[in-house]
């Protein structure tokens, strides 16, 4: 099951944590939950990295199949890419509710 939290305990940062397997498809099939999350994750942190003036802005702590973590400098730009992606794993949860655990916030 995958597992997604919004970061907020960092002043001035925001971002994702990701980590699970969807199971979806049968093993060694393509797994279409894990790539719609994969992607989302992606998206984010690559749009975020487009961003930020500095690499001390974005700080990409595990990135590896089943574990994503990432925080960002909160600025407009990087809430909009974080806030839709969240809305996506978010929408993926309410179609796919056997792959997700419940989610929430960390902070």
């Amino acid at each position: 099951m995958i597992e997604y939290k919004l970061i907020k305990k960092q002043k001035g940062r925001l971002g994702l944590m990701v980590r699970g397997h969807a199971n979806f498809a049968l093993p060694g099939k393509p797994d279409i939950v894990c790539a719609s999350v994969s992607s989302a994750c992606f998206m984010a942190v690559n749009g975020c990295i487009s961003q930020v003036k500095s690499e001390d802005d974005i700080d990409v702590k595990y990135c590896r199949p089943g574990h994503f973590v990432f925080t960002v400098k909160d600025i407009p730009q990087t809430r909009a890419l974080i806030d839709a992606a969240y809305l996506h794993l978010k929408n993926l949860s309410e179609q796919y509710p056997q792959c997700f655990k419940t989610n929430n916030e960390a902070g």
